[in-house]
């Protein structure tokens, strides 16, 4: 189900800009632990501030959950052809944002399946 304009375009902000910071840091080494790390971070802080949109308060580790749920979900992309193919700096960019999208749409399912109306705003 579609997001009101003004929800979507809030998630949208806060998935670009993790989406951005991965970016930055995953050129350098995704593969690295530090940068890993560091990924990881960035990522579970989306799934926090997108749960925060829905007025849901997350703990760092509900937050990991989260996210290990929906990233075995999403296979590594082709660059240049069909196969698909592990490029660490790009599928970290494309998995952060393919995973926030993926958890917003389904925090406004949650919250319309709690009563709200598209009406109300979260």
């Amino acid at each position: 189900m579609e997001q009101p304009r003004d929800v979507r375009e809030k998630c949208k902000t806060i998935i670009d800009s993790a989406a951005a910071k991965v970016g930055k840091i995953s050129t350098v080494g995704a593969l690295l632990p530090p940068v890993r790390k560091k990924i990881l971070t960035i990522q579970i802080k989306m799934i926090k501030t997108l749960a925060e949109v829905f007025d849901k308060r997350l703990t760092d580790e509900a937050a990991s959950d989260v996210l290990k749920a929906f990233a075995s979900e999403i296979p590594p992309i082709g660059i240049l052809s069909e196969t698909p193919v592990f490029v660490p700096g790009v599928n970290a960019v494309v998995s952060t944002a393919r995973i926030g999208e993926k958890y917003a749409a389904q925090l406004y399912g949650d919250w319309l399946q709690a009563g709200h109306s598209r009406d109300e705003r979260p």
